[in-house]
């Protein structure tokens, strides 16, 4: 991203906000703002809404609730070694997080592409030493490509990917939420049964308790 002056160069920031816009595009976020600063240049991003229905535009004083702050400072502390060219996004994590090697996970995704963006994607993961069962991950279309069945392909071809690849996989199960109505109906068409139900429970901590 870095620009002839050291700042940050146009075609840098154009594909930042198209690689921002498209969490919200997929609904994964209702909005978000963004600030990069280089060579004594900033720069701001707000892209999209304070709620997922609507709601007042985030602008780059929006102020946020912060938690697990961790998260964000090691990104920082990442983003410095990639720019020092100390580290890549493809870098196996074995040689970081050497905890996390050999672990044997195993994540699929099946991806559609109009042109060369993509449209939606679905992911599943096998856990190592699963012998038996996959957990269904995200599954997302971008709004304007929505009511064209793109979804039910999408995990269509996922389950045939897994009777190819992973024939000893019998279970493929989607831990779908109540409020996740739009996935309801491709389920039910491509088999889904129910298997289990579960409940939530809050507590007003500082009301106490009664």
């Amino acid at each position: 991203m870095m620009g002839h002056s050291g700042g940050v160069s146009e075609t840098g920031l154009r594909r930042l906000r198209e690689g921002l816009a498209r969490y919200v595009d997929f609904g994964k976020i209702p909005g978000l703002v963004a600030l990069v600063g280089r060579g004594g240049q900033t720069h701001v991003e707000a892209i999209g809404t304070m709620r997922h229905d609507g709601g007042a535009p985030m602008l780059r004083d929006t102020i946020f609730r912060m938690a697990s702050t961790s998260k964000p400072v090691t990104m920082a502390a990442a983003m410095v070694l990639l720019d020092e060219c100390r580290l890549r996004l493809d870098d196996p994590v074995d040689e970081w997080l050497p905890e996390l090697a050999d672990r044997g996970d195993l994540l699929l995704t099946v991806a559609a592409l109009h042109g060369n963006v993509m449209a939606g994607f679905t992911e599943i993961l096998i856990r190592a030493g699963e012998q038996r069962r996959a957990l269904q991950y995200d599954t997302a279309v971008v709004p304007k490509h929505r009511g064209h069945g793109l979804g039910r392909w999408l995990k269509a071809a996922m389950v045939g990917r897994l009777r190819a690849e992973q024939p000893g996989h019998h279970r493929d199960r989607d831990g779908q939420r109540p409020g996740q109505r739009p996935h309801a109906p491709v389920n039910q068409h491509l088999g889904f049964r129910e298997h289990r139900r579960s409940h939530e429970y809050q507590l007003d901590v500082q009301a106490g308790m009664r």
